[in-house]
């Protein structure tokens, strides 16, 4: 016999010779599957506290009361949630951009870019949205900014002149 078929033939008698109850490499037994007690066959847990008993449906003398009834539905709610109201960065974004390119046109506004150069003076981060609307009886950008820390700021920017009004932020 060559040494290499040897080699397996020998492996294979001493697996097949090696006691049934013979711990293998990964601790488990050698042909009877995992033995001991941590590996094996699921056995019954040991039981803490009383002994479950079998459900037997609600208690005595309380009838079921059934699912609560569901409300019928209404449909979405009209408008914008309270506090909502003139959020430059709700739901009317589209005529809220006509506006501020017509005011940029007639050189009523500045650009937002120019608004946003003033923020980036300020201290670095990145615009998050933007949009259009009134502080303090002036028309203002309102700018969401991204501080490298990850804090959001809100800036006011004055849309005429560009000047920072407020920064609310630190959240």
């Amino acid at each position: 016999m060559k040494p290499m078929p040897a080699l397996v033939v020998g492996l294979v008698l001493a697996a097949l010779a090696a006691p049934a109850g013979a711990q293998g490499w990964n601790g488990h037994g050698g042909r009877g599957g995992p033995v001991g007690p941590r590996g094996g066959y699921p056995q019954a847990r040991e039981q803490r506290g009383p002994p479950q008993q079998p459900y037997r449906g609600p208690p005595q003398g309380q009838p079921y009361r059934g699912a609560p009834q569901a409300q019928p539905f209404r449909g979405p709610p009209s408008g914008p949630p309270p506090g909502w109201e003139g959020d430059s960065l709700g739901a009317g974004w589209s005529p809220q951009q006509d506006e501020v390119r017509q005011g940029v046109r007639q050189r009523r506004f500045v650009p937002l870019g120019q608004a946003i150069q003033s923020i980036r003076r300020r201290g670095p981060g990145r615009e998050l949205d933007a949009g259009l609307e009134q502080f303090d009886g002036r028309p203002a950008y309102r700018v969401r900014w991204a501080a490298p820390d990850g804090r959001r700021i809100d800036y006011m920017v004055d849309a005429e002149s560009g000047a920072i009004l407020n920064a609310d932020g630190g959240r």
